[in-house]
């Protein structure tokens, strides 16, 4: 089993290898940790040994592989039907194609309502041999507990911020500073360091502490224009990842499909790009609360190594002696209330800003 263009969580490869190795594969696993670190690219490898080892390599990374069936959330919500949950679990008890085994593997398994993980419940209760399902999860808590305890769980951790740094250095010639500045703002997550490398850095993140080391603003006026400022920005991310995601899904166009084949792709493009707002908006927020905490690190007069935002360090010091502080478990209530607005789709526009009202930056 290759995992070695993979980074990181090293464990977790000498288990799977091992699992295989021993037929120890069972028919369920959940792989959960936070978006960007690998969970996907380990399914593949994972699968890529079951049906057939490195010969089907190809076949399986651009997804014709007859005996591997990939789901990820649909639509403007970003959610698992029903329907595409029913026809799963039809899918699951026909015999593999032309492999010993066939793999499913479930994208962001908490993105489904309970009626659509209901429909999910036979294929574990009742599982089908020479079958595996893995879910893919960064939020495994809000997956059906009856599914859940079914699965063997595997926790992959954040990659070392020096794992990142020097992969960023290696594989596309970063200078070493920016790639430890980008490893430290990537959270734990090679996916997200790489879109700050192509973004050239996290200029909403700016935006922000830049507006909450002011502490607070001279109008309404003022602040309207910041919330919608993110929102633009949102709004051109959004466009681009359309373009992005289009191109992976539909590489030849739309012209060649017929009417049912554009529809499900145009949902898949949809939830793909649904997902990716919602984490990006989701770093903010994170953003945010650090910049809370970094302000009480301070109160408490603790250790300055450990600011979350060690490169805004002035800007803290400089809101800290001004008084811009505010109570952590209001600023958590707040975020709390906003990570639920953008959930069931409010506009990111009119959140940022009833979220910057809450913490009295006019």
């Amino acid at each position: 089993m290759d995992f070695s263009h993979l980074y990181g969580n090293d464990d977790i490869k000498r288990y799977l290898k091992r699992m295989v190795q021993e037929g120890r594969v069972g028919h369920s696993l959940l792989f959960a940790g936070r978006e960007g670190i690998g969970k996907g690219l380990f399914a593949l490898v994972l699968a890529t040994e079951l049906l057939g080892g490195e010969g089907q390599r190809q076949r399986i990374e651009e997804g014709k592989h007859p005996d591997l069936h990939v789901y990820r959330p649909e639509g403007k919500l970003a959610m698992h039907s029903i329907d595409t949950m029913r026809s799963f679990s039809d899918e699951i008890y026909l015999p593999p194609n032309e492999a010993r085994y066939k793999v499913f593997i479930l994208h962001d398994a908490d993105r489904m309502l309970p009626t659509s993980a209901n429909a999910l419940l036979k294929t574990f209760e009742e599982p089908a041999p020479q079958t595996l399902i893995i879910l893919l999860s960064s939020n495994p808590q809000a997956i059906l507990p009856t599914v859940l305890s079914r699965c063997r769980r595997l926790y992959f951790q954040p990659i070392p911020d020096s794992i990142i740094a020097d992969f960023l250095q290696q594989k596309h010639s970063c200078p070493p500073q920016e790639a430890q500045r980008l490893a430290t703002l990537a959270s734990g997550s090679i996916g997200r360091a790489l879109r700050l490398l192509e973004q050239q850095g996290d200029t909403k993140r700016d935006l922000l502490l830049d507006l909450l080391g002011r502490g607070v603003v001279g109008s309404y006026k003022e602040l309207h224009q910041v919330a919608d400022s993110f929102h633009s920005d949102f709004e051109t991310l959004k466009e681009e990842l359309v373009t992005a995601c289009t191109h992976e899904m539909a590489p030849n166009g739309f012209d060649d499909l017929t009417a049912v084949q554009r529809d499900a792709v145009q949902k898949e493009i949809d939830g793909a790009v649904t997902l990716r707002i919602r984490e990006e908006v989701d770093h903010l927020l994170e953003a945010l609360l650090a910049w809370y905490r970094d302000l009480e690190l301070l109160r408490c007069s603790g250790n300055n190594a450990l600011l979350i935002h060690a490169d805004k360090a002035e800007a803290l010091q400089h809101a800290f002696q001004s008084g811009h502080m505010r109570p952590l478990d209001t600023v958590q209530q707040a975020v709390a209330e906003a990570r639920t607005n953008i959930a069931r789709s409010s506009s990111i526009r009119s959140t940022l800003e009833s979220l910057f009202l809450k913490l009295n930056l006019l």
